[in-house]
């Protein structure tokens, strides 16, 4: 997770056009619902607060059925490198549904993409099998906040 930090340090040090300006745009647009969809994809979202600070995100989320899932994402520059769930009124703890998805995908995984799994997991310098749904959940808006803001 060092690793992990230190790349998204780095690249927040650096100019690749991204401006927190359009981050709250982000979060509006893109932001929020797919991190509705991350935290409880059987879910039916419903609508989303967020608050963008200097340093972290606070996200309010709230789905059809009632439930209401709260979370802070640490950032740099919007590179998400944290989510604490802060609270979740699912019976389904956020981000479980990941979790086990990698946890399936691990296991049908052939030989072949294990070698370039071992690569991948060499560079964040931690295993996959370790990450939790918020591991990869942060990826997953990273991933999304950089396509969006270049």
């Amino acid at each position: 997770m060092k690793k992990i930090i230190l790349t998204l340090f780095i690249l927040s040090l650096t100019n690749f056009g991204f401006s927190q300006d359009i981050l709250p745009t982000f979060y509006r647009e893109v932001g929020v619902k797919l991190l509705a969809s991350l935290a409880h994809p059987t879910n039916i979202y419903e609508s989303g607060t967020y608050e963008v600070h200097d340093d972290y995100i606070l996200v309010n989320i709230y789905y059809e059925q009632g439930y209401y899932a709260k979370l802070t994402l640490n950032h740099v520059k919007g590179l998400v490198y944290k989510i604490e769930v802060r609270y979740n009124s699912d019976w389904s703890p956020a981000f479980s549904a990941i979790h086990l998805t990698k946890n399936l995908f691990i296991e049908g995984i052939s030989e072949e993409d294990r070698k370039e799994m071992d690569a991948f997991e060499k560079f964040i310098n931690k295993s996959i099998e370790d990450m939790t749904g918020e591991d990869i959940a942060c990826f997953m808006i990273t991933l999304a906040w950089l396509d969006y803001s270049n």
